[in-house]
């Protein structure tokens, strides 16, 4: 018989850090910040506890060891950077030198497919200012604009014991008692398709789909 499994959802410190980025090392093996080492990790998750905007909680069990985490952002304003500029921004020192002692990662496919989908976003928005759109559309984005808060990432230790559903259902709870946010919504990987019908069975829709990636989201 499988003994229970008690979790703890606790909002992180600096002092655990290190721990969650241990996890997400295990979680994400093959990911360019797993790749760029503890210290990278830690310090873009520092972002999360410095600014208002930041959310990070784990989950631990009953012998306080650190099973998972969810990192998220909080966006009341239209045209706020997101999560990826902010916590570069932040750790732009500790990731150049990272980057200088393994130089080889600039050319990890996570950097390559962020400078394509730039030239791509690029492109889009110069077309868009010849046609004459660009202040249209704008404009229509911001009378649609509902406060939201973003799922970054979840990341546990060990798949299929339910600690991604438990983070799930966490992010929602924690979420819902911010002030003035009323949406919730998530990027994942095309090709993350457990992950796409967990967010789907949670009630989650899905609100763009692209060859690499599905966007979703779910109103409170």
């Amino acid at each position: 018989m499988r003994r229970r499994i008690v979790l703890q959802i606790q909002i992180a410190n600096k002092e655990v850090l290190i721990e969650i980025a241990k996890c997400h090392q295990k979680a994400f093996p093959k990911s360019l910040l797993s790749n760029l080492g503890i210290n990278s990790l830690a310090k873009v998750f520092e972002w999360y506890l410095t600014n208002e905007r930041g959310i990070i909680y784990y989950i631990k069990d009953s012998e306080n060891n650190i099973k998972g985490y969810f990192c998220g952002i909080i966006t009341t304003e239209q045209n706020l950077i997101g999560a990826n500029s902010s916590t570069f921004n932040y750790a732009k020192f500790t990731l150049t030198k990272s980057f200088l002692k393994k130089p080889w990662l600039l050319f990890h496919p996570e950097i390559l497919s962020k400078i394509r989908n730039l030239l791509a976003y690029s492109f889009i928005n110069f077309l868009k200012v010849i046609h004459k759109k660009r202040i249209k559309k704008l404009d229509q984005d911001n009378f649609n604009f509902i406060p939201f808060v973003g799922l970054v990432i979840i990341g546990v230790k060990e798949k299929g014991l339910g600690y991604g559903s438990f983070l799930l259902k966490e992010f929602e709870n924690i979420s819902r008692k911010i002030p003035m946010v009323k949406k919730l919504q998530l990027s994942v990987k095309a090709e993350n398709r457990r992950a796409i019908k967990a967010y789907l069975s949670n009630g989650w829709t899905i609100e763009k789909s692209e060859k690499t990636y599905f966007k979703l989201y779910k109103i409170l």
